[in-house]
Formats: C-alpha cells, structure tokens, sequence
C-alpha cells in the first residue's frame, strides 16, 4: 500500500473542513476547486451545487463537444502524489455525455478489480484495489474510496507501457440528489518501452448525477503531459481534439460495459 496524502483529505472530510474559499461559479473554475478540495464534503457540495445548473443550462451540445481546461497548479494537486514535472505543460480538457444507466450502477463498477473494460482494445492489464474505505458502504451510498492502479496499456505503432494512478470516489449530497465525484492521479512518470513516449503527468475530476431518473449526466476533465518523437508536428488543437476523443471512449465503452452487466442480470 502507498503511503498518500490524500487519505489525509479524506479523514479531513469525517472532522474538520479545511479552511477554503467558497465554489467559484465558472465551469473551468469548478473543475480545478473540486479537484482541489476532493474530501470535503461541504466544499463538495458547494461546488457540485454550483456545477449542475451551469451544466443544464449549456446543453448537451456544447457539452458533447467539450470544452478547453486551465492547467492545474501545485495548490490543486497539493493533497495526491504525482511526478516532480512541470504543470504547466499540461492541456487540459472537460466534455459531459448522457448514459441511460442509474448513477449507482457507476459506483459499483468502480470497486471491479478488473478495470480494462474502459478500453479492451488498448488495456492489457487494468488492476484496481480498494485500499481506503469499504466497498459495501460505497455500494449503499455513503463513505469515500481511495483505490490503487497498475495499468498496462498499449499504444500506437506498437508500443507499450505501463504506470501507477491513485483514484479516489467520494458522495455528495446535491439538490439533483446523491452525485459521485472522483478524482486521481498518476504518481509515476510512463514511458513506452521504446522510450519514443512519455507521459509526465495525468489528473482526472469525474462527476456523475442523476439527470433524469434512472440516467446519468457525467462531466469528466483530464489534465495531461505528453510527448512523443511527433511534437514538433503535433500541434495544441490535435493534443485537445484527441484528449477529448480519448474522453467519449471511455464514456461509450462504460456504457457498453453496463449494458452487458444488466443484460446478465436479467
């Protein structure tokens, strides 16, 4: 088990609220203030509160299509361990999707020791433990998780390579009703086995509530640092249209994975 501090944060949201500003009322704000202080519950709270009507209000259009994200600083990701880089160099991007499933079929598949259902055609190995937390509690509602990750991941052209990331999922009480919000991070540097790519940093804030019932809006955002022998052709526009490609991916293939799971329970 690694040692983080974000289980610090964690045990801060059963006992004293960190001192904090409220919510900001921007969209980009909102993302980096719930990354910020995941575990909190009121400043959770506060700022899902806030993040609802901003998403109603611009529509799945605009949502579907995404939206650019300003880099997160040393402050936001002060509370989980990651790679001594740059942030800087990150690009960072948000986009919302709609699934017909409950907001509590997504927080079961959380807890799944097998992850590579996210993308079965590149994830050779996706390995989740539960290292914070109970999962009975989770599944019934209440509580937050901290998991550990081993990923192994094929790319293009061959290449292959693997890291660690800390996800964590906590609860929040909204005028929707119970939201999920996540946040993780990885705490190593990954590089192909070629050494032709490297991935120095990756952040990521999901939100899950009920829209309507029984359905989910997700508003995910992703911060990354990568670079390949392509940089010097590969231009910001390319990184964030990709970035947000990877992001409907991993919301398609969940729903596909639900679908499945509901299928067999029928």
């Amino acid at each position: 088990m690694r040692a983080i501090p974000w289980i610090v944060a964690l045990a801060l949201a059963s006992g004293c609220a960190q001192t904090r500003d409220p919510a900001p009322d921007d969209l980009d704000g909102l993302s980096r203030y719930m990354f910020r202080y995941f575990g909190d519950d009121a400043a959770m709270q506060d700022a899902v509160g806030k993040l609802i009507p901003i998403l109603e209000d611009r529509g799945t259009d605009e949502g579907s299509a995404g939206w650019r994200l300003s880099n997160l600083d040393d402050l936001d990701t002060l509370t989980i361990e990651h790679p001594d880089t740059d942030l800087s160099r990150m690009i960072g991007v948000s986009m919302t999707y709609d699934s017909p499933f409950p907001v509590g079929l997504h927080a079961d598949v959380q807890l799944d020791p097998n992850q590579t259902w996210l993308d079965p055609a590149t994830y050779i190995a996706y390995d989740r433990e539960l290292i914070e937390g109970e999962g009975e509690t989770f599944r019934a509602g209440d509580c937050a998780i901290v998991t550990d990750n081993y990923i192994h991941k094929k790319g293009a052209f061959g290449i292959e390579f693997d890291w660690g990331t800390m996800r964590g999922f906590q609860w929040v009480d909204t005028p929707a009703g119970r939201a999920l919000v996540g946040t993780g991070g990885a705490y190593e540097v990954a590089c192909s086995d070629n050494g032709a790519t490297c991935m120095h940093q990756s952040f990521a804030l999901e939100v899950f509530y009920e829209a309507s019932p029984g359905q989910t809006l997700r508003y995910n955002g992703i911060w990354m640092d990568v670079t390949t022998d392509f940089d010097a052709v590969v231009t910001d526009d390319l990184r964030v249209k990709m970035a947000l490609g990877g992001l409907s991916d991993v919301f398609e293939q969940t729903d596909v994975h639900l679908h499945d799971l509901t299928v067999a329970a029928d």
